[in-house]
């Protein structure tokens, strides 16, 4: 989980959390490791909660964090509605239960809530040329090993995020308000948007507005295209999207 630990991508998140979030409201984050970033939020006033699978020895004792937490198994151990603001950072990537995951996020963020989730950016230019010359993303980590028994798997990115199906299940469970951008630029990737930017324009705008006809019907074209065409979505290795659980349809 190298992003996560990178200060820039620290201050980012606390940045994120403070927009979206009203001052001492409730932070709860997912597989938060030795919650470096909830501390951060506690000195900037929030009540903030952490989950681990498994006991982290380097774990802030100033967090609260329970253990125990298997974020593939569902649901999970928290209230319908209860939480205001859910991070999941880096996490996502490595679970095979993605879809029942993000339905089972919608239910405990209550409406109005915030979900603020970050993975290895496979829509990059640079993974989409890696992609192109040898059929692996750039995930910022090694494929699995194939002797790997199964219950270690979990550490490796095995279920790297394809953008527009994580925009497709958060629009499904009742996520709107969808913003996503991306950290981390480098030089090349700059490079290559420059050069790669007419075509993927004009190919993206084509495919979510004319060729793609379900994202069309949905409504959902503008938002595709923008995700997929975002300079910094282009350029950066850490995805960033943040999305607001809106209230049921009908409710007062």
């Amino acid at each position: 989980m190298a992003a996560r630990s990178g200060e820039a991508f620290r201050r980012r998140i606390v940045a994120q959390v403070q927009a979206i979030t009203p001052p001492g409201g409730h932070v709860l984050e997912l597989s938060c490791g030795d919650g470096s970033i909830l501390e951060r939020l506690l000195d900037a006033g929030f009540e903030v909660e952490g989950t681990n699978f498994r006991r982290d020895p380097a774990a802030s004792p100033r967090v609260p964090i329970r253990d125990g937490v298997d974020l593939t198994k569902l649901p999970l151990p928290f209230e319908d509605g209860s939480q205001q603001t859910v991070l999941l950072l880096d996490v996502i990537e490595h679970l095979p239960v993605q879809a029942a995951l993000i339905g089972d996020l919608a239910r405990i963020v209550r409406p109005g809530g915030a979900l603020v989730l970050s993975t290895p950016n496979i829509q990059s230019v640079r993974s989409r040329l890696r992609f192109l010359c040898n059929g692996f993303f750039r995930t910022q980590r090694a494929f699995v090993p194939f002797d790997l028994p199964p219950e270690q798997a979990f550490e490796f990115h095995n279920y790297p995020v394809h953008l527009p199906t994580l925009l497709w299940q958060l629009r499904s469970q009742g996520f709107g308000a969808i913003e996503t951008t991306a950290i981390g630029h480098r030089f090349k990737a700059t490079l290559l948007w420059l050069l790669l930017w007419p075509v993927i324009h004009i190919s993206t705008r084509l495919k979510t507005h004319s060729r793609e006809k379900y994202i069309r019907r949905s409504g959902a074209s503008d938002l595709v295209y923008r995700a997929l065409t975002n300079r910094h979505v282009l350029r950066g290795d850490t995805l960033i999207v943040t999305a607001r659980r809106q209230a049921p349809v009908g409710a007062a």
